[in-house]
């Protein structure tokens, strides 16, 4: 063992749910991602879904693969892809910005 378990564990995001101030969320991940698993995101994903009073305000975008260095270090050939998404829920969310 490499870490400190109990210290970890503090890390851990939704044990700090009760904090959360709700916000809109564009979640991007790639189900392939070596070091950080699809269902743990999805769990929190869930649960952060459950706590919202707009729950719809919560996005998600999954891909499959990106061909990435170990489908977490960017998202390699959805890159740009993800870039437009990004922009169209700050588009949405937030407004266009100025000019």
């Amino acid at each position: 063992q490499f870490h400190d378990q109990d210290a970890v564990a503090d890390l851990d995001p939704i044990r700090h749910l009760a904090n959360w101030r709700e916000i809109p969320l564009l979640a991007v991940h790639c189900k392939a991602d070596e070091w950080v698993f699809w269902e743990g995101q999805r769990l929190f994903l869930a649960a952060l879904r459950d706590r919202a009073r707009k729950p719809e305000h919560i996005e998600e975008l999954v891909l499959e693969r990106t061909g990435a260095p170990f489908e977490h270090l960017g998202f390699g050939k959805a890159a740009n892809d993800v870039r437009l998404t990004e922009i169209d829920f700050l588009k949405r969310t937030i407004g266009p910005g100025p000019g």
